[in-house]
């Protein structure tokens, strides 16, 4: 029974990993912490996260889970499911006055994205545009909602809205600034360049995206 409740388990999870992680690495052995392989029909499971913070924000996994099970004599599958976020991510309302210096600050504190709640179909006033270019020359990732409560953001109606484009920045459809933001803490934890983060940003993960 055991054996039998230890493989569907390996398996369970196994399956899991695969709709979860999109990328799978392998490679020529190498050093680890734990080089004693799991004895032949045995599992191991670890749980286990990490944090920290700067003065940008924090970062850090959620509870992981890291499974090992001996498949076979000296031979074992090692399966682990990261749920990384990082909070370096800023979220700003834009209104006529809103003091364009403000991107210099979040740039200068750490942030890694920016999530602009624009008017309209996803806009900002163009004394914006300079600070706009500053941080995505800087590799932040730029992200556009907007405050209307119903529709989408549509930045090629526009010339403002396609000078935004020009500039870097990223439409995100209709979802609310504040999945938005969400979802940019978690793109940018498991994301290794912008444009890998961008991609995620722009998929429908959990219905964040009505249309």
């Amino acid at each position: 029974m055991k054996t039998r409740y230890s493989k569907r388990l390996f398996l369970s999870v196994f399956l899991l990993c695969l709709l979860l992680k999109k990328d799978s690495f392998a490679g020529p052995p190498f050093a680890t912490d734990d080089p004693v392989p799991v004895d032949y029909k045995h599992t191991e499971i670890y749980f286990a996260s990490t944090y920290t913070r700067d003065k940008g924000g924090s970062s850090g996994s959620l509870p992981m889970l890291d499974m090992n099970y001996g498949i076979c004599p000296e031979v074992h599958a090692h399966v682990t499911t990261p749920f990384n976020f990082n909070t370096n991510v800023a979220l700003v309302k834009y209104y006529p006055g809103l003091d364009p210096k403000i991107i210099d600050h979040i740039i200068s504190s750490g942030y890694k994205a920016i999530i602009f709640e624009g008017t309209g179909l996803g806009h900002v006033g163009k004394v914006m545009y300079e600070y706009i270019e500053k941080a995505k020359k800087k590799g932040l990732f730029l992200g556009m909602t907007s405050q209307c409560i119903d529709g989408t953001v549509r930045m090629t109606v526009y010339e403002s809205g396609r000078d935004l484009l020009n500039l870097g920045m990223t439409p995100l459809g209709n979802m609310i600034p504040e999945t938005a933001l969400v979802k940019a803490m978690w793109a940018l934890g498991n994301s290794k360049t912008i444009e890998e983060m961008e991609k995620m940003m722009k998929e429908n993960i959990a219905m964040e995206f009505s249309d």
